[in-house]
Order: structure tokens, then sequence, then C-alpha cells
């Protein structure tokens, strides 16, 4: 016969809690609004690498947040 192999919990100290797809979602959208501040930063000629990464970081966050939030809080 086959033996069953009791798997650990969700969430325990063995295993860590596995982030929904949600997440990965918000983070992904976070990430390349991000990229495309630091690209438009650092290819204009009036603003600075620096601000774009600034202004990409904040527009990424704020759109992907409640992504980001859902998949935090169902994790």
């Amino acid at each position: 016969m086959a033996e069953t192999v009791a798997l650990p919990r969700r969430g325990s100290i063995i295993s860590p809690a596995i982030m929904p797809d949600v997440f990965w979602i918000g983070l992904t959208i976070a990430v390349a609004i991000f990229l495309t501040g630091v690209i438009c930063g650092a290819r204009s000629r009036t603003t600075s690498l620096l601000t774009g990464a600034t202004i990409g970081a904040y527009l990424g966050v704020m759109l992907a947040f409640p992504l980001l939030a859902i998949g935090l809080a169902t994790s």
C-alpha cells in the first residue's frame, strides 16, 4: 500500500506562506511603471534619472496598491 505523507500546514514555520497570484501581478505592474519612469527620466533633457525613478515609484505603487493589498490580505 502507498504511504501517506503529512504535508506541513500552509504558513507554518516549515513552509513559508505562498503569495497569491494577484500580489505578483500588482508587483509586476509597480516594477514596470517604475522602470518606465527611470527610462523616461534618463532620456529627458529637463529632468534627471532620480526624478523619473521617484515619479515612477510613486505612480507604480499607487496604481498597483489595490492588487498588492488584496494579495497581502489573502496570503
